[in-house]
């Protein structure tokens, strides 16, 4: 059975998969801002010795859903400033970002003294 996937699905499905991770997927709220991402992502290096996390803005999509211009504006506005913002369309990115968060822990953890 082909059932399409909506964005509340993949949004629920983002943050089940980041708290299994440890991590926390905050809901953006801005009042007068608009375009602002859907989720703040942070995962925290826990061995590190001091405070360092992975930080990310993410924008959950449904298959077909479109970015719109102002949010594509934010978007770049957030880049801009050095800040990683990623827009995910499926349960199948969602994994993938996970994934690629995995590693980036993974590595940094090892470099941590």
């Amino acid at each position: 059975m082909d059932r399409r996937v909506s964005e509340f699905d993949i949004e629920a499905y983002f943050v089940e998969r980041v708290d299994a991770l440890g991590g926390e997927a905050q809901k953006i709220d801005v009042r007068g801002r608009r375009g602002r991402c859907d989720r703040f992502a942070s995962f925290p290096i826990k061995a590190s010795p001091m405070p360092v996390a992975l930080f990310y803005f993410v924008e959950l999509k449904a298959v077909n859903g479109a970015t719109k211009p102002w949010q594509f504006r934010e978007h770049r506005r957030l880049a801009e400033r050095g800040f990683v913002v990623r827009v995910l369309y499926s349960k199948m990115d969602v994994d993938a970002f996970i994934r690629n968060v995995e590693m980036r822990l993974a590595v940094l953890s090892n470099l941590t003294p």
